[in-house]
């Protein structure tokens, strides 16, 4: 065992597994609509088998695999979105891919091939275009070229700023009604496992990341617990309503807006006393603004241990903790106080104890 540069620890450190293992490195399609169930093919796998993803959390997940002892890596990566997914079909020519927004899910599975998709959209409306390909493990090598219904070209991509895919943000024309989307590898390179999803987004309405500023909460049984979301905006400037998945429908939420034009905000979450959580969950934001349908997901802060399993990103722990013997909240339930900097502002609060406190 050697580095290929033959360089010094940085640590150095690395775990070596020796025997026979399952294992499954890809599978296809990449992509499935929240709340579909999608079975999905493995690839680059010690097996031909399939497994049903139900998208049940958005963003990027792990697959859950048949439990098998003997498995060995990562578990290959999904993206669950609350848009279409299409799937390529064997037909030849321009395939019709549907309405953006929505993702195109493919294989370049011969040496030279070129697939197309037809795409309807909304004249001059400003789309983003992202490719997952070599990211998941795949050998492509993609180049993405965007053809307006005219023919001209409005953009084409190898590797978008330091990613090894492409990816481009392309402005519709006023009198076109759709675009054609190319997919080739820059090598012509093709085979069973060059998968590759393209995700197209419309981001006429801008866009924004949430970022939680914690990663877990300890929520007492019957209390309360608050998480602050901070928010980058990218051209979106109006509300962001925020929901969660994945916990129980007992615990209640407020405070589940920021205002137009705010960074910050703040979600409380309230258990009740006999609430038995444990487990993890999502914070999701999607634009309350007339007319857009902006949504993110907010992530955690970066870890270098989050390159091999990125959805741990989206996903915040949670669990609930024994009765606390003084809670305090206003006595007068608001979820707004307005003040002028360094002075005071009075605050009428209730104080509880349970008993024996």
């Amino acid at each position: 065992m050697h580095d290929v540069l033959y360089k010094g620890p940085n640590p150095g450190t690395y775990r070596l597994k020796i025997g026979s293992f399952q294992f499954v490195d890809l599978v296809y399609p990449m992509g499935v609509q929240q709340g579909q169930t999608t079975s999905l093919r493995f690839l680059s796998s010690s097996n031909d088998g399939n497994a049903d993803a139900n998208g049940t959390l958005v963003g990027q997940n792990g697959l859950n695999l048949p439990s098998e002892s003997s498995l060995s890596g990562s578990r290959p990566l999904i993206h669950t979105s609350a848009n279409p997914e299409y799937v390529e079909t064997d037909a030849d020519g321009i395939q019709d891919a549907g309405t953006a927004p929505l993702a195109i899910n493919g294989i370049l599975s011969a040496r030279g091939e070129v697939d197309e998709f037809k795409v309807a959209v909304k004249p001059g409306s400003k789309l983003r275009l992202d490719t997952y390909s070599q990211r998941a493990g795949a050998p492509v090598d993609g180049i993405i070229t965007v053809i307006a219904e005219k023919g001209q070209n409005l953009g084409t991509n190898d590797d978008r700023g330091a990613l090894p895919d492409p990816g481009l943000d392309v402005t519709v024309p006023g009198d076109a009604t759709f675009i054609t989307v190319r997919m080739e590898d820059r090598t012509k390179n093709g085979g069973p496992i060059n998968v590759y999803r393209i995700n197209i987004e419309d981001i006429s309405a801008g866009s924004f990341a949430l970022t939680a500023k914690a990663d877990r909460l300890q929520i007492p049984a019957g209390g309360s617990q608050t998480i602050e979301i901070g928010v980058a905006r990218q051209g979106y400037n109006g509300p962001i309503d925020l929901s969660v998945t994945g916990l129980p429908e007992a615990v209640s939420l407020s405070g589940s807006q920021i205002p137009a034009g705010d960074s910050n905000g703040v979600l409380t979450l309230t258990a009740p006393a006999d609430c038995d959580v444990n487990s993890t969950f999502q914070i999701i934001g999607t634009s309350a603004a007339e007319n857009t349908n902006v949504r993110a997901v907010a992530v955690i802060g970066d870890n270098p241990q989050f390159r091999a399993q990125p959805w741990v990103r989206q996903r915040i722990g949670i669990s609930a903790t024994t009765h606390i013997p003084i809670q305090a909240q206003l006595a007068q339930a608001t979820d707004q106080l307005n003040g002028f900097k360094g002075t005071f502002i009075p605050v009428a609060v209730k104080v509880s104890r349970t008993e024996g406190t």
